[in-house]
C-alpha cells in the first residue's frame, strides 16, 4: 500500500490528532476552499459512524450443497447449469481472470502458454483448517482438446492444497503461478496420465527444470483416461502427520483405475486454501483441462459464510447537492446473465420496509451499475442495499445483496476529516508470476488490512484515492497491453483487488477516486486532450480508447456529475467536478486528462526519457514553452467557476 493520511479542513482551531503516515501526491489533484453555508447547516450532532455493515448475500445457489453435521462440512459445486462466462462463480476466485470461464457447462481454463503455469481457482467459502481430521476432495476433470500423448509430463491437473497458510483468505486465494515458500502441495494428474504429488513450497534441484515444483511421490503406473477422469484426495491423521491418498476413478462406474499415497506430511501442511490447478506444462505443445462436480468434505473443512466474491463485488458513493450516486461494481458476467441491478433504502436501522429508488442495466466492458437518485434527503443517515438477482440455465435463481450506508451531509461538524491515499502496491516486486514466490504477508501485502483498519479508527468523512489504484505490472501480475479482449479483464482482475480490499470503507463513507497513469498501463500519462498515442510521453492514451473509458467508469461513474461532460478526442469522457461535503468544497481536477506531452515539444533531456528530469542543474523555466498545457482551458474555466 502506498502512503496515507488523515487529513483536516478545519474552520476552528481542534486538537490535532497524530496522521497514519506522510502522503506523498506527486502532482496537484485536490483543491479545498471553505463555503460559508451556515444557513444550510444542520445542528443535529450525530458520531461518525465507522462500524462496518456486513454484506448480506445468500451463500448458496441451486447448482451447490452446503451440509454440516457431525462428520463435518461437505461442500459440492456444479457448473452444469451455470451460463457461459469469464466470472466462474461466487464461491471461487480464479487467477488470471481472464485465464478462466464457464463454457458448456463446465469451468475450463482458457490459458495453455508454458510461460503461464499453474493456473488456479480457489474455493473461497470453505479451507482447511487447523482442526485435526479427515479431509476427503474430488472432481472431475480431463484435457481440452485431443493431443493428449504430446502433452508434456510437467503438465498437470488437480489440487492445490495449503496455500497461503495465516494469510487473509483473501490474499491466499492468489496463489498462482510460482512455487514458493507457502503456496502448498499439488495433488494430480501429470500430462502423461500419471497420479503424482509435487511441493509448490520447494524447487527440483535434481532435475532439469530448477524451477520447477519438488515432485513427492513417484509416478504410479498410467491412471487411466486423461479426457474424462475423477480425482480423489483423502488425508487422515497417522499419529503427528498426515497420510495422503490420492486417486483417480471412471467417473460413470466409480471403478478405481489407480492411486498412489504420500506419509509423513506435517500437520501444519494441510491448512490454508483449496485450490483447482490447471498447469499447461513446459514444451512446444501444451495442455489445459476442465472441470466439474468439485465436493470439498471432512472434519478438517472448515466453512466460511459471508466470503463470497460477487456477483456484486463493492460500491462507491457521493452525495452532491441532494444528488446521490452510487456504482456497484459486478463481476463480468455472461450475455445469458441477467442485466438489471436495483437499489432499495430504509429509514433507521430497525426498519424493514425498503423502498426501490432506482433500477439500472450493467454497463459493460466493466460490469458496473450506476444509479443517480435526485432529491436525496442529505440530513439523515440512510441504510440501502444492491439487489441483483442470478439465474441458472434450469430456471433457479437466487438474490444476492450488498449493504451499506449513505451518511448524511456532516455539515455541523467543525473539523472535516479526509483520509487519503495515492499508490496501491499489493505485492513485493517483480511480482508473484516470476517463477518463485514467498507467500506470506511480507511479501503480499493486499488486501492491506492494517491500512483499512487504521482508518476506520481515524473516522473519516470522506475517502480520496489520487490514483494509482490498480498497477498495471507487479500488483500482482505483469500486464497484458495487448488491447485483446484479455487486456480488459486483467485490468478488472488487478481492479477488483482494490475493490476486494477497500470495499467495507467504501460501503459508508463517500468516496473520491480517480485513476493515473498506471491505472491506464502507461508510466506516464500526458493525456493531450484524449488523442492516441504509441508513446506515453508524446501526449496521449496508448491503450485503445474503449478500454480507457471502462478503466474511467468503474473508477469515476459515481462521482458528481461533470462540469461539462463533454468527451474530449476518441470519445473519451472527463469528470472533472466539484463536490460539496460538510460545507467544504472540493475541486476534483483530474490534472491528467489535458497536459501537454513533452516529447518534441520541451528541450530534450539527459535521462533518456522526455518527461524524467534528472540533471541537478536543470531550469524548469526551459520546460515552459509555447504551446505547452497543464490544466485545459476548459479545466481553468471550471476553476474560475468554482
Amino acid at each position: 500500500m502506498g502512503a496515507t493520511e488523515a487529513t483536516r479542513v478545519t474552520r476552528r482551531r481542534k486538537e490535532e490528532r497524530r496522521p497514519l503516515a506522510q502522503l506523498s501526491v506527486r502532482s496537484l489533484r485536490l483543491c479545498v476552499s471553505a463555503l460559508n453555508l451556515s444557513e444550510g447547516k444542520d445542528e443535529t450532532t450525530m458520531k461518525p459512524n465507522a462500524t462496518k455493515v456486513i454484506a448480506r448475500q445468500a451463500v448458496v445457489l441451486a447448482s451447490l450443497i452446503v451440509v454440516s453435521g457431525a462428520q463435518g462440512t461437505e461442500f459440492r459445486g456444479s457448473w452444469s447449469n451455470v451460463p457461459d462466462r469469464v466470472w466462474v462463480g461466487p464461491e471461487y476466485w480464479a487467477n488470471r481472470l481472464q485465464d478462466w470461464r464457464v463454457s458448456n457447462g463446465r469451468l475450463e481454463c482458457v490459458e495453455s502458454r508454458a510461460g503461464k503455469p499453474m493456473r488456479t481457482v480457489h474455493l473461497l467459502t470453505h479451507t482447511l483448517g487447523s482442526k485435526r481430521g479427515d479431509l476427503d476432495l474430488r472432481v472431475r476433470t480431463g484435457l481440452i482438446g485431443e493431443a493428449k500423448d504430446m502433452v508434456p509430463k510437467s503438465a498437470g491437473t488437480g489440487f492445490l492444497i495449503g496455500a497461503g497458510r495465516g494469510l487473509d483468505y483473501r490474499a491466499a486465494a492468489l496463489v498462482h503461478h510460482s512455487w514458493g515458500p507457502n503456496a502448498g502441495l499439488f495433488a494430480g494428474i501429470d500430462g502423461k496420465g500419471f497420479l503424482c504429488f509435487r511441493d509448490f513450497s520447494a524447487s527440483d534441484t535434481t532435475g532439469k527444470r530448477k524451477t520447477a515444483p519438488k515432485v513427492l511421490a513417484p509416478r504410479n503406473r498410467r491412471s487411466g483416461e486423461l479426457q474424462n477422469t475423477e480425482l480423489r484426495l483423502h488425508g487422515e491423521p497417522m499419529g503427528q502427520k498426515y497420510l495422503l491418498t490420492l486417486s483417480s476413478h471412471d467417473p460413470s462406474t466409480g471403478k478405481e483405475l489407480g492411486h498412489v499415497t504420500l506419509k509423513g506430511i506435517a500437520a501444519n501442511r494441510l491448512i490454508g486454501s483449496v485450490a483447482l490447478v490447471s498447469d499447461p506444462g513446459a514444451g512446444k505443445v501444451t495442455g489445459r483441462f476442465w472441470y466439474n462436480d468439485l465436493r470439498v468434505s471432512g472434519r478438517k473443512i472448515q466453512a466460511h459464510e459471508g466470503q463470497e466474491c460477487g456477483p456484486i463485488l463493492s460500491t462507491q458513493y457521493t452525495l452532491h447537492r441532494n444528488v446521490l450516486k452510487i456504482t456497484a461494481q459486478m463481476m463480468p458476467l455472461g450475455e445469458a446473465d441477467n442485466q438489471m441491478v436495483i437499489l432499495r433504502t430504509r429509514q433507521g436501522e430497525v426498519s424493514e420496509n425498503w423502498n426501490t429508488v432506482a433500477a439500472t442495466k450493467i454497463i459493460a466492458p466493466g460490469w458496473t451499475a450506476p444509479f443517480r437518485v435526485e432529491n436525496w434527503d442529505s440530513t439523515k443517515d440512510v441504510d440501502f442495499k444492491v439487489l441483483y438477482e442470478l439465474k441458472l440455465t434450469d430456471g433457479k435463481s437466487r438474490q444476492y445483496t450488498w449493504s451499506g450506508k449513505v451518511r448524511r451531509d456532516p455539515v455541523d461538524k467543525d473539523t472535516i476529516v479526509v483520509a487519503a491515499f495515492t499508490g496501491n502496491h499489493n505485492a513485493r516486486h517483480p511480482g508473484v508470476d516470476r517463477g518463485r514466490y514467498t507467500w506470506t504477508e511480507d511479501w503480499l501485502w493486499f488486501p492491506h488490512n492494517e491500512v483499512v483498519g487504521h482508518v476506520f479508527q481515524q473516522e473519516p468523512d470522506l475517502l480520496f484515492f489520487s490514483g494509482d489504484n490498480v498497477y498495471e505490472g507487479a500488483s500482482p501480475t505483469g500486464a497484458d497491453r495487448s488491447g485483446k479482449e484479455s487486456s480488459y479483464y486483467d485490468y478488472l482482475y488487478k481492479w477488483y483487488l482494490w475493490c476486494w480490499a477497500f470495499r467495507d470503507l467504501a460501503r459508508e463513507i463517500p468516496c473520491v477516486s480517480m485513476p493515473d497513469d498506471h491505472d491506464v498501463f502507461q508510466g506516464n500519462v500526458w493525456g493531450a486532450g484524449g488523442r492516441k498515442t504509441n508513446k506515453d510521453d508524446k501526449g496521449g492514451y496508448v491503450m485503445p480508447a474503449d478500454w480507457v473509458r471502462m478503466v474511467e467508469r468503474t473508477q469515476t461513474s459515481h462521482l458528481p456529475d461533470p462540469y461539462d461532460p463533454t468527451p474530449v478526442e476518441q470519445g473519451i469522457g472527463v469528470y472533472y467536478t466539484a463536490l460539496n461535503w460538510g460545507r467544504v468544497s472540493f475541486a476534483i481536477l483530474e490534472d491528467r486528462k489535458f497536459k501537454s506531452g513533452p516529447n518534441g515539444l520541451c528541450p530534450p533531456t539527459t535521462s533518456g526519457r522526455a518527461d524524467h528530469i534528472v540533471a541537478p542543474d536543470f531550469d524548469p523555466k526551459t520546460a515552459d514553452v509555447p504551446g505547452a498545457k497543464l490544466l485545459g482551458d476548459r479545466q481553468l474555466k471550471f476553476l474560475r467557476d468554482w
